[in-house]
Order: C-alpha cells, then structure tokens, then sequence
C-alpha cells in the first residue's frame, strides 16, 4: 500500500528483543532465574507498564526509525491499549506525527476495511512531504 513497517511496539512485537538479559548471579539456578525474568517482565501491555515510559519508548523508536505515522492497531477488547490511545495521541501531536486507530480482531472479515484505512493514511503522509520529495519517492519506489 505504499507504506514501510519500521518499528512495531505491540505486546509481542521487538520490545522483547530490547533489554538484554543481565544474570546477577552465575549460578545456573541464577541464571535462570535471570531467563525467566526477562521473559515475563518486559510485558508492555499498559495494565503491566508506566504508561510514560511506554510513550517515552514510542518518541525513541519515531526518531530512531524517522517513523512519519503510526498506526496504533487495538485488538478487540483490549481495553487497556484502548484506553491508553488518547494519550499516544496527544504525545505524537505535539511531535506532528499523524497516528490512526485500527481496531481489529483475529478473523478475517475486516480486511478490505483496514487495506482501505490503511492506504488512506499512508496518502495522508505522502500529502504532507513537499512536492520534490514525493517525486523522488514515486521514482524509487515506483
């Protein structure tokens, strides 16, 4: 649709990938303790994390990644990312970053409705870059 996936910060996406482990103890029952902290503690979901320090890691990834959009995807029913998205909202506007909600579960019926959100979006995007940078983009990416 004319969009890149630069960063992914859901409940399963690359924030697991992020803290690395770090054992205290060498011990094999030290680290493994070790293991399986790393394992369970680094859960992003809102009802687990500091809501400002979700939202600190969001800004880092928009400026690593020069992320131009986001699109904050809710899975039906979960009503802590919900309920967090106004304040996603008001953090990437203050940074200018446009951000779409998606709601979505795990069948397949709402594809064709998202494809459609989804490239309205990235055009959305795509009219806010001057001109010249378009072209340059239409010419590289065809």
């Amino acid at each position: 649709m004319g969009g890149i996936l630069a960063a992914d910060e859901t409940c399963m996406g690359e924030r697991g990938m992020s803290d690395p482990v770090v054992p205290v103890d060498q011990s094999f029952d030290g680290l493994m303790r070790s293991l399986a902290i790393r394992a369970t503690r680094p859960c992003s979901c809102p009802t687990f994390a500091d809501n400002k320090q979700r939202i600190f890691r969001l800004k880092q990834m928009i400026r690593d990644y020069q992320i131009e959009g986001v699109i904050y995807h809710v899975l039906r029913g979960c009503l802590v990312y919900d309920f967090e998205y106004r304040q996603i909202e008001e953090a990437l506007g203050e940074l200018g970053i446009p951000v779409i909600r998606l709601e979505s579960d795990y069948n397949e019926e709402d594809v064709e409705q998202l494809r459609i959100r989804i490239e309205a979006f990235i055009e959305l995007i795509k009219l806010k870059k001057p001109p010249e940078v378009r072209q340059t983009e239409r010419d590289y990416y065809g």
